[in-house]
């Protein structure tokens, strides 16, 4: 938490470009991650096997549907697009999601929680090492304190 924190107080220094809608959308992003977990461990708990996957993948697909429609005929036609897509479906959505589900079944909601938390810090040092995005003292402090968190919350055998 504190590490997160960080990421606000650099902001607040003047030390880092956040801005007010993207902290909004980040802390809405963190309340619907929250749901996700609960409704997951939920779903876990009453439905045997990853068939629920599909049906989360489908429910999850519908918001953005009406987005994709204007350019449906022209993915369908090509099929360098159609691959991409169909690879893009396969690597972010189901592959990730499965491998989340299959370990929310086997750790406790707050654990896979904290271990969750581990998705900014990557998302971070990949812009970093990738995208030649640059954080601060503060920011690179935050992620490793968020780090320090998952590796502990992982290690602890409460």
């Amino acid at each position: 938490m504190v590490g997160v924190g960080l990421f606000g107080v650099e902001r607040l220094l003047g030390l880092s470009s956040l801005r007010p809608i993207g902290v909004v959308c980040a802390l809405g992003a963190g309340l619907f991650w929250a749901l996700y977990i609960l409704a997951a461990d939920n779903a876990g708990k009453k439905v045997t096997g990853t068939g629920v996957i599909a049906i989360v993948l489908l429910i999850g697909s519908l918001p953005s549907t009406p987005l994709g429609m204007a350019n449906l005929f022209m993915v369908a036609t090509d099929a360098h697009l159609l691959l991409l897509a169909i690879g893009t479906a396969i690597l972010a959505s189901l592959v990730p999601y499965t491998l989340e589900f299959l370990a929310l079944r086997r750790l406790p909601p707050s654990t896979f929680g904290i271990l969750l938390s581990m998705e900014p810090a990557v998302a971070a040092t990949a812009g970093w090492l990738l995208l030649n995005q640059h954080m601060g003292v503060l920011g690179m402090l935050a992620v490793c304190l968020v780090v320090s968190a998952c590796v502990g919350t992982a290690t602890s055998k409460s």
